[in-house]
């Protein structure tokens, strides 16, 4: 995509349903980037400015794509009104690389949004803010997040000291729907800043099962945490 004001590589808004996005390559340029103006796929209420919210898209299938650098990997804003909009979402099989933020970063993602298989990494970028794989921010509910590999975040920048969150949540989901975070592999982060392998703060009704968390970098020098849990919330499980 390149350029340099502004590079969405694939929108999806206003009801973009059922559609497939498989085996392409985004690749929206220069790995020092640190603006939401560039990111290889967003789901938002319009597309040209972020954090714009409505029926976006539902039961839509991103696999086998290759989504390179930017803000975001994925960046995926729904419905702040609905719970029965923005959903059943898949994401599979994808590699995410050189994000700057996070690698997928969601909001209002609702029931049925299934985040798996998928690699993160930046082997090139060379300029960090607080980073990690996957974020589920307010209003996500239902999320399923399996089998997962976030690896090697400062492979460009060793000495770097930006916090890394490997699975970062602040969503509160509800019995029933619960946002589930099973059997991903978290490791290599590298970096000297903080790590943490999986961080709840204050959300409810979350499930941590089967993960692997390796942090083992010895010339890492940042607090270091497998599994964090803050503020007051209910629901919580970590098993196995």
């Amino acid at each position: 995509v390149g350029g340099t004001v502004a590079g969405w590589g694939i929108v999806l808004t206003n009801q973009a349903d059922s559609n497939r996005i498989s085996n392409c390559t985004v690749d929206v340029g220069n790995p020092t980037i640190s603006t939401t103006n560039f990111i290889p796929l967003v789901i938002n209420g319009v597309n040209n400015t972020t954090a714009s919210s409505g029926n976006n898209a539902n039961h839509n299938i991103f696999e086998k794509n290759t989504l390179k650098s930017g803000y975001n990997g994925v960046y995926f804003y729904g419905n702040s009104a609905s719970t029965t909009q923005n959903v059943g979402n898949i994401f599979r099989n994808n590699n995410i690389l050189d994000f700057h933020n996070y690698g997928i970063a969601a909001t209002y993602a609702r029931a049925g949004t299934i985040i798996s298989k998928n690699d993160f990494s930046r082997p090139t970028r060379t300029a960090s803010t607080t980073t990690g794989g996957v974020s589920l921010n307010t209003g996500c509910r239902g999320v399923l997040i399996e089998k997962n590999k976030v690896h090697n975040l400062f492979d460009a920048l060793l000495s770097n000291t930006s916090t890394v969150y490997g699975i970062y949540v602040s969503a509160d989901a509800t019995t029933g729907f619960e946002n589930k975070i099973i059997n991903n592999a978290l490791y290599a982060f590298n970096g000297n800043g903080s790590h943490y392998g999986i961080y709840n703060t204050g959300g409810d009704s979350m499930q941590a099962y089967h993960n692997t968390i390796v942090m083992n970098d010895a010339a890492a020098t940042g607090a270091t945490y497998g599994l964090y849990q803050t503020g007051a919330a209910s629901g919580i499980s970590f098993k196995n």
